[in-house]
Order: C-alpha cells, then sequence, then structure tokens
C-alpha cells in the first residue's frame, strides 16, 4: 500500500524536498517527535518538556513531514489544525511488535536510555515501527542514523515567521546546486538556521574560501553536476527497491570520486581523505554493469566468459533466422515470405494468402489470418528451441551475476551513504559561495553581546526583486 511517507520511488517524490514520515505524541507534560527520512536513513528524535501548541506547529513546520502518525484514539486539536494546515495525519493503533526490540536495539546507548524513560517517546516508536513494519519493512534494518535534534541548537521560528520569511522562496533565491540532494540539505540549514557560534564559523569559513576561487568553484560545479541524486539512489539500494539505472547512476558518480575529493580540497581549504574502499568499487561496477540506460543486458561485454558464450548462441541464432528466411524464399519461390517472432507462437513464417499455393508439405499450419498464413517447419523449431535454450541460460546466468553485484553494492551502503551526504554538504556550501558573490553578500562577524548592527542590509527577495531601484538600509538594535 502506497503512503505519502513511505513513497521511495522517484516519479512520486519532489526532488528537491526531503521526503520525512512522522510519529508525534503528546502528554501534558511533554511532546516527542520521531521523524525517519527513508531514503536517507537519518532518524530525528525531537523530545520537549514545553507543549505549547506553537513550538509544536514550529517544530512540525521545520521538516515539514509526507505524514504524521498520531494516536488512533487521539481527538487533539492540534492533530485537527496540523490537518487543515495541509499535513496529512494518519490515526494509528498502537502496536507493540518483535520489530521494535530489534530496532531500538541499533540505537546509540544513551538514546535506548531516553525511551526507557518517556512514555510519549515510547508511544511515538511504536506507531512509527508498527507502520513501517507493515509499509516499508525494509526500512527498519537501514533507518539506523539516530540523532537527538535539541530545538535548542537551531533557531526556533513559529509557522507564521517562515511564511512571513517566506523560505522557500529564499530557498529558491540561494539555490544554485547542481544536484538534488544539494538543494534539500540547502532547504534544511534554512528552515534550521544554526545557534551554535563554532558550527557557523566553520560554514562560513568554507563559504569564504569558495568565493575567493571561482575558477576551482566553478569546475566543483561540473563534477557535482555528473554526481546526480545519489543520496536517494543509494536509499533505494538500501531499501532493496533499486532498478538497473540504480547502479548505473551509481557507477557514473562513483567515477566522480578522486577528482570530487581534489577539487573539494583545494576549493574549500580542508584535508579530506580518500576512500579506498569506494574507487574499488568503482572499478567492479564499471566493468560489469552495461552503462546504456534502458539496455535489455544488464552486465557489460566481457564480464563473464560464460554469459559472453551463451549470449553468443543467442546471437548466432537470430543470424541463423535471418539466414533461413532467405533460403526459403529462394526455396519456395515466394520473396514476400517472412519469418517474424510472435508472443503466442514464437519464431513463424508468415506467407501471403494469394501465394499460400505454393507451400510446400513440409511446411506445418500454424495460423489462417485474413490476408496471410502462418507456418512453421521442423528446422525453424529445432533453431528456436536452440535459442530459447542459450536464451534462458543467459538470463538466468545474467541474474546471478546482477544478484551477486547488487549485493556487494548493498554491503557498501554506509559509506556510499556517508559520500552521498559529503556530496550534498560540498554542493551546498559551493551553491551558498556563488549566490553570496552573486548577490553581493557579506560575511558577518559574531559577537558575545546580543548587539545586532547591520550597515546597508538588504532584504533578500525585495533586493532581488527591485534591483538597483532598493534602497539599503541600516539596523542597530543593542
Amino acid at each position: 500500500v502506497l503512503t505519502p511517507g513511505t513513497l521511495v520511488d522517484t516519479p512520486f517524490l519532489k526532488s528537491t524536498h526531503a521526503s520525512y514520515c512522522a510519529a508525534l505524541s503528546l502528554s501534558e507534560r511533554s511532546y516527542a517527535l520521531l521523524l525517519v527520512e527513508l531514503l536517507t536513513g537519518e532518524v530525528r528524535v525531537v523530545l520537549d518538556a514545553r507543549t505549547d501548541d506553537r513550538l509544536i506547529e514550529a517544530e512540525v513546520a521545520r521538516y515539514a513531514p509526507d505524514e504524521i502518525l498520531v494516536a488512533e484514539s487521539a481527538r487533539e486539536p492540534l492533530y485537527d489544525r496540523l490537518e487543515r494546515q495541509g499535513y496529512v495525519v494518519t490515526r494509528t493503533p498502537r502496536r507493540n511488535t518483535p520489530a521494535e526490540a530489534e530496532w531500538l536495539a541499533q540505537w546509540p546507548e544513551a538514546l535506548k536510555i531516553l525511551v526507557e524513560r518517556s512514555a510519549v517517546l515510547q508511544e511515538a516508536v511504536s506507531f512509527l515501527v508498527a507502520y513501517l513494519a507493515h509499509h516499508q519493512p525494509a526500512a527498519l534494518a537501514v533507518c539506523t542514523g539516530v540523532q537527538l535534534a535539541s530545538p535548542e541548537s537551531s533557531l526556533i521560528m513559529d509557522r507564521a515567521t517562515q511564511e512571513n520569511l517566506d523560505l522557500a522562496a529564499c530557498g529558491d533565491l540561494l539555490d544554485a546546486t547542481k544536484t538534488a540532494m544539494g538543494a534539500r540539505l540547502l532547504r534544511k540549514w534554512l528552515a534550521a538556521p544554526l545557534r551554535d557560534s563554532v558550527a557557523l564559523r566553520e560554514r562560513h569559513d568554507a563559504v569564504e574560501q569558495a568565493i575567493g576561487r571561482p575558477l576551482l568553484r566553478e569546475e566543483l560545479q561540473k563534477v557535482l553536476a555528473e554526481v546526480g541524486d545519489l543520496e536517494r539512489v543509494v536509499g533505494r539500494i538500501a531499501l532493496k527497491r533499486a532498478v538497473a539505472d540504480d547502479y548505473r547512476t551509481l557507477a557514473h558518480a562513483l567515477q566522480q570520486h578522486a577528482t570530487l575529493t581534489t577539487t573539494a580540497a583545494a576549493l574549500f581549504g580542508m584535508h579530506i581523505e580518500s576512500d579506498m574502499a569506494l574507487d574499488a568499487l568503482c572499478a567492479d561496477l564499471t566493468h560489469s554493469i552495461n552503462h546504456e540506460r534502458g539496455a535489455e543486458r544488464l552486465i557489460a561485454p566481457h564480464y563473464d566468459a560464460e554469459l559472453d558464450r551463451l549470449r553468443a548462441l543467442v546471437d548466432s541464432g537470430v543470424a541463423e533466422i535471418v539466414a533461413l528466411e532467405e533460403a526459403e524464399q529462394r526455396r519456395t519461390t515466394i520473396p514476400s515470405l517472412k519469418i517474424r517472432y510472435h508472443q503466442t507462437y514464437g519464431y513463424a513464417i508468415e506467407v501471403p494468402k494469394s501465394q499460400a499455393i505454393l507451400v510446400p508439405d513440409r511446411y506445418h499450419k500454424l495460423q489462417e489470418l485474413a490476408n496471410r498464413w502462418r507456418f512453421t517447419t521442423d528446422e525453424l523449431r529445432s533453431l528456436e528451441y536452440a535459442m530459447n535454450g542459450a536464451h534462458d541460460a543467459a538470463r538466468e546466468r545474467e541474474k546471478m551475476i546482477f544478484e551477486q553485484i547488487a549485493e556487494r553494492v548493498y554491503t557498501a551502503r554506509t559509506s556510499l551513504r556517508r559520500y552521498a551526504a559529503t556530496c550534498a554538504r560540498y554542493d551546498t556550501l559551493q551553491s551558498l559561495a556563488h549566490s553570496a558573490h552573486r548577490l553581493g553578500y557579506v560575511r558577518p562577524v559574531f559577537h558575545d553581546s546580543a548587539d545586532i548592527i547591520i550597515t546597508e542590509g538588504r532584504h533578500p527577495l525585495v533586493s532581488a526583486q527591485l534591483r538597483n531601484s532598493f534602497v539599503p538600509n541600516d539596523t542597530s538594535l543593542t
């Protein structure tokens, strides 16, 4: 059953927006919001003693989950308001399942203790585990990147503030990303402005370095454009929902690994370790996968000798069919005779009805149509039998090889997710640097006092719209 919070296939998802399935549980003293992003394996735990509905709405708006699971019997006014605001609120019964203990066993020890001590968090975990176990069971094995998200770690903005700031339009203005995963991360950053001055300075240092190196920034943009939406490709691989083109995309993204690592290190002025395991996986996929998108054959030629032999038998059979058609045209003196493949009869000789009198006795009739007849011969049957045997054997061999490759990729999913997250971060940082340079932004200076002093400040959206006619304003809050 498809539900908004458990979709993982590209046609059903917004490429530039994260897709969360959330569980929300309330009590008189606290609330718990548990969010899972299936295609990244990210699990965020929000637990707060405050129960002000406006703060809960602000936290929900920060993540904008595709689906919110709540207690089946709950009749909280907050849930009704969330539905009116456009969220999909699914009321679900609480079920304790064996999967719950198995999933919690993968959590960090400190968070396990937190679950034991919090009834609302226990309830949220039960909602989410039971729901995923029913709709997307593979997710519980791979969604293990659990983090405690403290509301105080980022600026709290209620829903009205977020709408007044028009963060969606700000995201569009600043978006110079080259990948969909970079675009999603940019919007996550905008929805949760950091309050940690150390983390802010590190981010600003990277952006400042990139602003001063436009040629390197352009080179990184070209490499990132070749990576694609690696984050969601790896997510589908982890969930074992990937298709052949996902592995082709992965192979192409891994081919950029070395260049991306060295270029990013030079651009952002930081030492970045290369992952040798990814280079080995890249070589494996490059040689094993047929990189022609939509191709029927998944495995590349010359990768497996036995598969090549079986394919040669199939291909030679096709050539023999063509040769047999030409021979039958000569033998029967019927130039319009054709040998075609049909879903019901397999290969058959087609002869116009007007020339059926020329058909020899060795032809076995299969079907009479309005203007043509279909036949077969012992020779054609024998050839088709040999071709079908080779084709079936080749298909089974290819399936076995592909499953082995898929298993090797699945084993490397943790490294692949780390690589995808790194690519997204590089893309977001270069996007901020590109937009800051284009729009003439300057780096803010932080200090320990409460004063806010802005010289010639510009509203990003209004300034971009009015361009040269916009008048900057000074602000001094002391």
